[in-house]
Order: C-alpha cells, then sequence, then structure tokens
C-alpha cells in the first residue's frame, strides 16, 4: 500500500506555510511505503503527488470552520475515486493564470518549483495584479518591480498568457491543448 503525505503551502506566508512545515518535520522520521512530499505553488505537483497513491493525507492551511489550528479530515469511504473539488473567489482570471503556468511547466519552462524565471514572471504577475501579491513586500515596492520588469518582459516577446506546445495531462485528464 502506497501513502503519500503531501505538505501544502508557500514558504513566504506565515499561515500558508502550515504544511510545508509539517512536511519538513516529518521527512525521515515516517515509516517505510510513506513518502513525504512538499508542494509548493505548483497545483499540478500536488495531483502528480496523489496520482498512484493509495491513501494521501494533505496538509494545508485554510480559514473558516473554528479557531486557528482546528485539524479538517476529508476522506473517500467509497469505492470509487473521489475528486476534490475547490472554489477560488472571487476568480478574477485565476483560471487564466493556472493554465498559463501550466503551460510553462509543462514545456519545460519553470525550475524545479515551478516558477518562471523572474522577467517572464513579472510579465504574469502585471497582468494578474488584482489576485496575485508577495505577501511581505510592500504593495507599492512591488508595483514599481512588476511594471518595470514587465516593459522589459514584454520587449523580449513574453506575454501574460501562455499555452502549452503539448496538451499538459494530469492525471491521466487533458486540461488544455495547443
Amino acid at each position: 500500500m502506497r501513502t503519500v503525505v503531501i505538505g501544502v503551502g508557500n514558504d513566504f506566508r506565515r499561515d500558508d506555510g502550515a504544511g510545508l512545515a509539517v512536511a519538513g518535520r516529518l521527512r525521515g522520521r515516517v515509516p517505510g511505503g510513506v513518502s513525504v512530499v512538499e508542494c509548493e505553488q505548483e497545483p499540478s505537483r500536488l495531483l502528480d503527488a496523489w496520482s498512484g497513491a493509495d491513501r494521501a493525507f494533505v496538509v494545508d492551511a485554510c480559514s473558516g470552520g473554528g479557531p486557528a489550528g482546528t485539524v479538517h479530515r476529508f476522506w473517500n469511504a467509497g469505492d470509487i475515486d473521489a475528486r476534490f473539488v475547490c472554489q477560488v473567489a472571487p476568480a478574477l482570471q485565476f483560471e487564466a493564470l493556472i493554465e498559463t503556468m501550466f503551460g510553462l511547466a509543462a514545456d519545460g519552462k519553470t525550475n524545479r518549483k515551478g516558477i518562471p524565471n523572474p522577467v517572464r514572471l513579472a510579465v504574469i504577475a502585471d497582468a494578474h495584479w488584482d489576485g496575485l501579491r508577495a505577501p511581505y513586500v510592500p504593495s507599492m515596492l512591488q508595483r514599481v518591480g512588476l511594471t518595470m520588469g514587465a516593459a522589459v518582459g514584454r520587449a523580449i516577446g513574453y506575454s501574460a498568457q501562455y499555452e502549452a506546445s503539448q496538451p499538459v495531462t494530469v492525471g491521466g485528464v487533458a486540461t488544455q491543448g495547443a
């Protein structure tokens, strides 16, 4: 039986780093047959880590349902595959952002953490300013840096939208195509 523990989060945000902190503390302390995966920012990593596992434990931070530190448990009590559905509200241009990031990752245009080069990232982040901010950098400083970086990125041909050269497949499902 293959079991995976997936710590989800962002190291640069205090409460959102909870899943990564748990995964980091578990690494090297789990029995054989249990994998520990840290999943930062790139959603396809979560699906890849979960794929083929008999049991998956996802550790993440969320708001609602009780005081800080409340543990929420979800499980599949049936015999058929379970699907986790999440709603992002307000969605703004989140779907376009996810499609762009998936496409870049599928074409090998991101680093091992799923992040494109800084100039391309500036173009993308500038276009998604309404829903995307770094947590500890003052907004005005981000705005200035992204404006300048995005201008350079657009001048060398980067766009805020990117479509993968081949269909992106996650868990056997094509999510977009060229």
